[in-house]
């Protein structure tokens, strides 16, 4: 089954995409993704490592349960750095969801860093989403 969670931004269409989802052994849970990024002006994509990284799922699901505000950014990051994100909320309920990309190490080296905004009402859709993804295929 193809699971793609595309988070799309409310301003400019810029879309962050997880995709092609990889279990690493034979648990069947996903150790390791696509991401990408893409807008007019741009596509990048590179595999990120889930390996050891906090649940993804629980990160969207406790923004979701804070869709009221928190204060400063929630973190997320894969073990090797391949992927960060960096939410925060303003007073009026906007979410913006900085990115960091960068190819793992395979001697190439870009970086790509941008911000994303979305609606609080949209966080749990998304917690769903990647909970669907992460799950053992059926």
């Amino acid at each position: 089954m193809l699971r793609t969670i595309e988070i799309r931004s409310v301003h400019d269409g810029t879309v962050l995409a997880l995709s092609n989802f990889v279990a690493e052994d034979d648990s069947a849970i996903s150790e390791s993704f696509l991401v990408s990024v893409q807008n007019h002006q741009l596509k990048a994509e590179a595999r990120a490592s889930s390996y050891f990284a906090p649940d993804l799922a629980k990160y969207f699901d406790l923004m979701a349960k804070e869709w009221q505000g928190w204060e400063g950014e929630r973190n997320w990051a894969s073990l090797e750095g391949e992927f960060e994100l960096k939410a925060s909320m303003d007073k009026m309920g906007h979410v913006t969801l900085k990115y960091f990309l960068r190819p793992p190490h395979t001697g190439f080296h870009w970086e790509l860093k941008g911000a994303i905004e979305i609606e609080a009402g949209q966080l749990e859709s998304i917690a769903k989403e990647v909970r669907r993804a992460w799950a053992p295929a059926k």
